[in-house]
């Protein structure tokens, strides 16, 4: 019994793996057809390929659970998901800490190395490719 277990364990990783990359490819496969040219920025449609990229991973795992354990499965993986497991503080630390080492190497890059900001160097998805 533990051995089906293990075994639908390792199919469901490997449906993930399948599918998250699949997904990556097809995005980049139809970018380079039509010649879209990449972006951070959602108004344009490389960045809306840039937003779909990065959910990929999450669309992978929901398309993984459904087809190997049906609705039980999505509803376990939703409830692991959201699970508070430590403090809130933690949490809070580490969706934060991205932010702090932009700020630390972009602070060296000026300080040390007289690095300058471009004038458009703001992003709208920049929060979507720290996280």
């Amino acid at each position: 019994m533990q051995a089906i277990g293990r075994q639908k364990e390792k199919s469901l990783l490997f449906l993930f793996v399948l599918t998250s990359y699949a997904q990556i490819w097809i995005l980049y496969g139809v970018g380079k057809l039509l010649d879209i040219p990449f972006s951070m920025d959602p108004r344009q449609l490389g960045g809306l390929f840039y937003i779909f990229g990065a959910a990929a991973p999450l669309l992978a795992a929901i398309v993984a659970t459904v087809i190997m354990s049906g609705k039980e499965g999505l509803n376990i993986l939703f409830r692991r998901s959201f699970g508070w497991r430590f403090s809130p503080i933690w949490y809070l630390i580490a969706a934060f800490i991205p932010f702090a080492v932009t700020a630390a190497s972009t602070w060296a890059a000026i300080r040390f190395f007289n690095a300058e900001i471009p004038k458009n160097w703001f992003s709208p998805s920049f929060g979507i490719g720290f996280l």
